[in-house]
């Protein structure tokens, strides 16, 4: 065989750079609204923990100085996000563009602090009194509630704030503006009883910290916001679970302030509790609540009542349109032009409804841009006839060629494969198309894998044939030696047609960017378009993949891992992978390293059970399953006790092994259909598929007393807390997980060693 080493090596070559661009980090700035402290905890954690780093981002985080203007730092694309409050409504309705992205904490933890000696514990004895305070637009909820009260401006001696909560223990004022979760801390340090006149209690409910971006940001980078704000969602609900662990953070690289872990306990416990972790309402913001927020500021007579708040809240999966788009979309239907014959891509069910991987991706787009549409029936020459003569608007699953874009517009791709070749089981293994010249090559007449091939190999014997079914079949009759198409498509027809005699026995370097191609005299479908693609996360791209490749046809070679872990882990193996493959030509270690890079991608290296990576697959695939089948199941979030004191006490080594040991012990003891696997740290998840949550919580209680009785190496007895929670009709995976979360908080605020199920 003759092998051509310059073009081996300019494809390593290309591979390693493609690798290190991948490799490259978003650079992202976050401006916070004060100075460090536990207020800002889940960003710090978020960055230190990796989320950000596993979000493709580099973020650096900004203290507040006294010459920084939030709202204008943000807006100006000085900062790229920015951590506010309901401060941000007023801003909105000023028409500036600012969006909200997620609300960290359900509650103000703004008041009005005042000495218990002093008899002020209503806003009413706060007649001629001396209130310490901000102006008036930043204590909207204050002002409020003071009036509602019929306590005005007047009525009390506004004093400018010190930020010296001295002021008030040595009588020089009689109320103090204050966090709530912040100073009467020192008051507590000096046995001082206090009283807090809190807005929330007077019906003035306002939201606390908000994090926000701007308009121009969502609009060109969705993708990257919605990134950041998971991720910094992950952050506080790790800083939540973890506060020791957080408070030493902050005191080693984030303690400007010069805070105390007495303090930061203290800020840490008040502000979980506003955070909405225990009502299963962290992170939401609700337009009623910006609604009365909004009309509370209009009444101020700071704005007019029209003053708009349209396009404030984030809403995750949404394309942001322009005015012009909007409008496009609002007077056209797009008439949809394909074939049904191209499977998994387009193709018709049983009922004769279309179906597939494009028809899946034009469904997320359609949602997502609210884009309506209708579909017509051709060969794939007829659909390039209908686009070329505007007799049809898309087409929804092709690639780029040099004639087409003569008479077409494309998207951005949603999705790429590598051009696959099939022979039959005698044939071995091909590592290049070169090994194809002077062979016979069945494909699909005028597809893209022909043009492709065509272009790059042209010494090949093409056999051009109406489409891949044909094209198979000359491969199974001997007329060919080989067929190909995109790897989708031949794992698919081997399965569906029933081949027995035929495998995939190789890719080539060239990959079929599927994109949505567009009439030429409509530019801006193609920007709507692409908004769309925009907003498809990769877990919805898992599930696309797996729902018409991995699983569907799970006895065809499992290539669906290289497509899915992605990252320079992949580049490197698929690098290992071809090298060993162009040397040894051996089947046999060609399967070996494809079980190694499951392997990788799938396990925990520590424990050797599944890694977070593949609980979250998992996890994605048993909704899937909910959603279409109805099959309820339930989750177990466990975490061993006091874990921190087994590494101070006996070292890492030890923890290392504990951790081990535990796995082994679970994994044991829990069903062949549960999926067991490492989140991080010293927790743990269980998936229970076809269980109930009584189910659920019997399970976690027998696992409980099995830790309880083991005898761990080199510790003796551990403990460990689980939560337990079942899927529901519109939970997330996210939803989910955080529902199993605050029940395992429960567990151990109730003293450890516990099993807590979730409820509402």
């Amino acid at each position: 065989m003759k092998i051509d080493f310059k073009i081996i090596m300019t494809t390593l070559i290309l591979l390693l750079m493609a690798g290190h661009a991948d490799a490259e980090l978003e650079k992202v700035s976050l401006q916070l609204k004060w100075k460090h402290a536990f207020q800002f905890a889940g960003f710090y954690m978020a960055k230190e923990k990796g989320f950000y780093h596993d979000a493709g981002l580099e973020v650096e985080i900004r203290e507040m100085s006294a010459k920084t203007s939030l709202t204008d730092e943000v807006i100006s694309g000085r900062a790229t996000y920015g951590v506010s409050d309901s401060a941000l409504v007023p801003s909105k309705l000023s028409g500036k563009p600012v969006v909200a992205l997620s609300v960290i904490f359900q509650h103000s933890p703004l008041a009005l602090l005042t000495l218990k000696s002093s008899g002020i514990d209503v806003p009413e004895k706060l007649q001629g009194k001396r209130v310490m305070m901000f102006d008036e637009e930043m204590n909207a909820s204050l002002n409020s509630m003071l009036k509602s009260q019929n306590i005005f401006y007047g009525d009390f001696i506004k004093i400018p704030h010190s930020f010296s909560i001295e002021e008030l223990i040595n009588g020089k004022t009689d109320a103090y503006e204050v966090y709530f979760t912040d100073q009467p801390h020192q008051l507590e340090l000096l046995n001082i009883e206090y009283n807090l006149l809190k807005p929330g209690e007077y019906g003035y409910d306002f939201y606390g910290d908000i994090l926000f971006t701007s308009q121009h940001e969502l609009t060109l980078y969705p993708q990257r916001t919605s990134a950041f704000n998971k991720a910094s969602l992950l952050g506080w609900r790790y800083a939540f679970s973890h506060i020791d662990e957080t408070i030493l953070l902050i005191k080693d690289k984030y303690n400007s302030q010069l805070l105390s872990t007495d303090h930061l306990r203290f800020e840490a416990k008040k502000l979980k509790q506003i955070s909405g972790l225990s009502s299963g309402d962290f992170s939401k913001i609700t337009t009623n609540r910006i609604t009365d927020i909004a009309n509370v500021y209009r009444l101020m007579e700071k704005f007019p009542p029209g003053s708009s708040m349209d396009g404030f809240i984030f809403q995750e999966g949404n394309a942001y349109l322009t005015l012009q788009e909007k409008q496009f979309i609002a007077t056209h239907e797009i008439n949809i032009v394909t074939t049904d014959n191209w499977a998994p891509f387009n193709t018709k069910s049983n009922n004769q409804q279309l179906e597939g991987i494009a028809i899946d991706y034009w469904r997320l787009i359609r949602e997502r841009t609210g884009l309506k549409s209708n579909y017509t029936i051709a060969d794939f020459l007829g659909v390039l006839t209908a686009i070329k003569e505007k007799t049809a608007d898309i087409t929804i699953s092709t690639s780029i060629t040099n004639d087409r874009k003569e008479y077409a517009l494309f998207s951005e791709p949603y999705a790429s494969f590598p051009i696959a070749f099939a022979t039959t089981n005698d044939k071995g293994f091909i590592s290049s198309g070169l090994e194809l010249e002077g062979r016979t090559l069945a494909v699909g007449k005028g597809y893209s894998a022909h043009k492709l091939l065509k272009k790059h190999l042209p010494d090949i014997g093409f056999l051009p044939q109406q489409n891949t079914d044909a094209a198979l079949e000359q491969v199974s009759r001997g007329e060919a030696f080989a067929a190909a198409d995109i790897l989708p498509v031949m794992a698919f027809k081997i399965g569906e047609l029933g081949y027995s005699n035929i495998k995939i026995s190789g890719t080539t370097s060239f990959s079929f960017d599927v994109r949505i191609m567009v009439r030429d005299d409509w530019p801006l479908l193609v920007s709507i378009i692409n908004k769309g693609i925009a907003t498809i996360s990769e877990q919805e791209k898992n599930i696309i993949y797996n729902k018409w490749v991995a699983v569907k046809f799970d006895k065809s070679l499992d290539y669906s891992l290289w497509w899915k872990v992605g990252g320079p882990l992949v580049v490197l193996l698929l690098i290992a992978y071809i090298w060993v493959r162009i040397l040894k030509k051996e089947i046999g270690r060609r399967v070996k390293a494809e079980a190694e890079l499951k392997v990788i991608a799938t396990t925990d290296k520590l424990t050797s059970i599944a890694n977070r990576f593949q609980i979250e697959t998992q996890l994605e695939q048993q909704i899937f399953f909910f959603q279409r089948h109805g099959s309820a199941f339930s989750i177990l979030f466990l975490d061993l006790d006091d874990f921190k004191l087994i590494n101070d006490k006996y070292g890492h080594d030890a923890g290392d092994t504990v951790l081990r040991e535990f796995s082994s012990l679970v994994q044991a003891n829990i069903r062949r259909i549960d999926m067991f696997g490492r989140w991080g740290g010293e927790e743990f998840i269980i998936i229970l598929p076809a269980t109930s949550l009584e189910q659920g919580a019997l399970l976690a209680e027998k696992m409980r007393k099995i830790v309880d009785n083991h005898r761990f190496s080199h510790v003796g007895n551990l403990t460990c807390s689980i939560g337990v929670a079942q899927i529901n009709t519109d939970d997330s995976a996210r939803l989910l997980l955080e529902k199993a979360d605050e029940a395992l908080y429960r567990s151990k605020a109730g003293g450890k060693n516990r099993v807590e199920v979730y409820s509402k």
